[in-house]
C-alpha cells in the first residue's frame, strides 16, 4: 500500500471516528464540560449552540491531533523499516 492510499485510509478512519464521536460520546460528555469548563450554568438557544460547537471543536480537535500523530508515526516507522531493509541487502 503506497503513501497516498494510507493517507486516504487515515482520513476515512478519522471521519468515521468523528461521526461516531458525535453520535455517542459528545452528547454525554457535554454536561461535564458545561459544569467544569464553563461557569456551571445551563445554556439554551443560540448560546448553547455556540458553546456546544466550541466544545466539539475543542475535544475533537485534540483527538484528531492525537490520532494523526499516531498514524503518521506508524507510517514513518514503516518507512524506516523499508529503508533499513534496503540497506541490509
Amino acid at each position: 500500500m503506497n503513501f497516498t492510499n494510507k493517507l486516504f485510509l487515515s482520513i476515512n478512519i478519522t471521519l468515521v471516528l468523528f461521526l461516531l464521536y458525535l453520535v455517542t460520546v459528545a452528547k454525554d460528555l457535554y454536561p461535564l464540560y458545561e459544569c467544569f469548563v464553563l461557569d456551571g450554568y445551563q445554556y439554551v438557544g443560540e448560546t448553547y449552540a455556540k458553546y456546544y460547537r466550541g466544545y466539539i471543536v475543542l475535544v475533537f480537535g485534540s483527538l484528531l491531533i492525537l490520532v494523526s500523530c499516531m498514524l503518521f508515526s506508524e507510517l514513518a516507522e514503516e518507512k524506516r523499516r523499508v529503508i533499513d531493509s534496503e540497506y541490509e541487502h
